[in-house]
């Protein structure tokens, strides 16, 4: 059940850069990485999702950022911004947030403001509200009030 709850927290934590775009369906699946830890076959996942994310495959560098969250916090955070250098949109949301509340790794009002942008710029709309008051706010850029209502009324647009 806590796997469950804290799946569905990445999953629903809700870019100058190439787009970012969701990375679970890059040939892993929450299933399959939930359905190894059930099955007691953690350390066989871990060996396989460390050699594809080696090679590269975002997905597996993602899981490895979400497997070791609660145990390693740190080297999930690692795990999490490779994936988000890469792409990958949910690495990125932890990330931004890590940046933000400064828990895991200090607080960086520029490098939270850089993650969130990147996600508003690939349409996500809970970062087009963040940009959006950061730009009003001064907060990890300069305060720019244009900015800040473009990036709102794109949100507000999204939302219908």
């Amino acid at each position: 059940m806590k796997l469950l709850f804290i799946l569905s927290f990445f999953l629903g934590m809700t870019a100058c850069s190439p787009r970012m775009d969701s990375c679970l369906d890059d040939g892993i699946s929450t299933e399959q990485v939930q359905a190894h830890i059930e099955q007691g076959r953690r350390d066989e996942l871990l060996n396989q999702l460390q050699f594809r994310a080696n090679s590269g495959e975002v997905a597996a560098q993602y899981f490895l950022g979400f497997i070791y969250w609660s145990e390693a916090p740190k080297k999930s955070f690692d795990w999490f911004k490779t994936s988000a250098e890469n792409g990958c949109l949910e690495g990125a949301r932890y990330v931004a947030q890590s940046y933000l509340d400064g828990k895991v790794v200090e607080r960086d009002e520029q490098q939270a403001f850089y993650w969130h942008l990147r996600l508003a710029e690939s349409g996500d709309n809970s970062a087009m509200r963040m940009v959006s008051h950061m730009y009003k706010a001064g907060q990890g850029v300069e305060k720019n009030r244009d900015q800040a209502h473009a990036w709102a009324t794109k949100s507000w647009q999204k939302d219908k």
